[in-house]
């Protein structure tokens, strides 16, 4: 009986000892040396001690398994300013850049007027609708100052892409204040505008200096009131 038990015992710290080895973490030595993806060397990166050597090899190992811009960004971001893997990792991002917001990334990161140059001219040929340009503003609207160009191009483009009344409004509401575009907005919003509540909202948004316009709203207004409220009003 006590000989079974012991059997039993031994069996079970064999077994215990067995679990604990297979589920130890390979060493450095035994890490550096798999094929491991992008991810699972992030993930080995993150785990790796801050400035230590281990950090330093696995850099090059995303290096090696980054393909995609994001993958790039990556990398630039770990191994940080001034790294010899900093260049690398921008001119990849720049070969891998396929959309507005990779190149608009690039433009908020950089001081390069070239690389700028380039990042602006690939926007604007990759933005062609209202929808684009919007997005880019999205993107762009309440960034730092370097990037205030961006905000008032994606604007100065709704605007000439603009379809549809809605679309005109969106724009104005985002005009700073004193803005040159004023006028060429609210010429836009009176083309596109065809019912009471439109020349309404044209009729409220009009400067009071602007009498063209307030007093265009405003016999659109009589034109299209069709109840007492509407009439009221004007």
């Amino acid at each position: 009986m006590k000989k079974a038990l012991f059997a039993t015992l031994a069996i079970a710290a064999l077994g215990i000892t067995l679990l604990i080895h297979f589920n130890q973490k390979p060493s450095f030595e035994e890490l550096i040396t798999q094929d491991l993806t992008f991810g699972e060397w992030t993930e080995a990166y993150d785990e790796a001690n801050y400035g230590s050597d281990e950090r330093k090899l696995i850099i090059q190992k995303m290096a090696e398994t980054a393909r995609s811009f994001q993958q790039w960004d990556i990398v630039r971001q770990k191994a940080g300013y001034k790294s010899s893997f900093d260049g690398l990792a921008l001119q990849n991002m720049i070969k891998t850049a396929r959309t507005t917001k990779e190149w608009y990334e690039l433009l908020t990161f950089t001081y390069d007027s070239e690389l700028r140059q380039l990042a602006t001219t690939n926007i604007k040929e990759l933005c062609s609708s209202f929808e684009d340009w919007q997005a880019l503003h999205q993107m762009s609207a309440g960034h730092y100052s370097g990037e205030k160009y961006i905000a008032e191009m994606a604007l100065e483009n709704m605007l000439v892409t603009t379809q549809n009344f809605d679309q005109a409004k969106y724009v104005f509401d985002r005009l700073p204040k004193d803005s040159e575009r004023y006028q060429a907005t609210m010429a836009t919003m009176s083309e596109l505008a065809v019912d009471y509540t439109q020349w309404k909202t044209i009729f409220d948004a009009a400067r009071w200096s602007d009498k063209q316009h307030k007093s265009l709203a405003l016999s659109n207004m009589r034109t299209l009131a069709n109840n007492f409220n509407e009439w009221r009003t004007v």
